[in-house]
């Protein structure tokens, strides 16, 4: 069997990984059509719905399904990376569901389902101890 080392037909067909074609002036020279103001107007609206969607979402009382809403929420803001454009939001989202955390059941208050219970616990157990939560 041949070996490939001394096949130089073979070797130049493997692209070199050490050149990387999206290096910073790349990136920084290319142009986006979505820099014009009708683009940030749609993108200020879009924020200011989200947030008053976050603000309808707060009620005193303390229901699982409340909770679950709103951890998934600042999940799904954290996952999409807009979560900066939401940071009191999210405080006040946390500090709802700190404040319904149970440490016995974690999110389960009033709720049959103990796969909800789990999920919901969960993802309220992680977006907590990420925000430095003591749970």
């Amino acid at each position: 069997m041949a070996s490939l080392k001394g096949n130089k037909t073979c070797s130049s067909s493997i692209p070199d990984r050490s050149l990387n074609l999206w290096d910073d002036d790349f990136v920084q020279s290319m142009e986006t059509p979505y820099e014009g103001s009708e683009y940030r107007e749609r993108v200020e609206t879009l924020v200011n719905e989200v947030k008053m969607l976050l603000k309808e979402m707060q009620t005193q009382d303390c229901s699982l399904i409340k909770g679950l809403e709103m951890v998934e929420m600042v999940d799904a803001l954290q996952c999409l990376g807009i979560d900066r454009y939401f940071k009191a939001e999210i405080k006040e989202a946390l500090d709802y569901v700190y404040r319904c955390w149970d440490e016995s059941v974690g999110l389960g208050l009033q709720c049959e389902s103990i796969t909800r219970n789990l999920n919901a616990t969960a993802l309220g157990l992680r977006l907590l101890r990420l925000h430095h939560y003591d749970v």
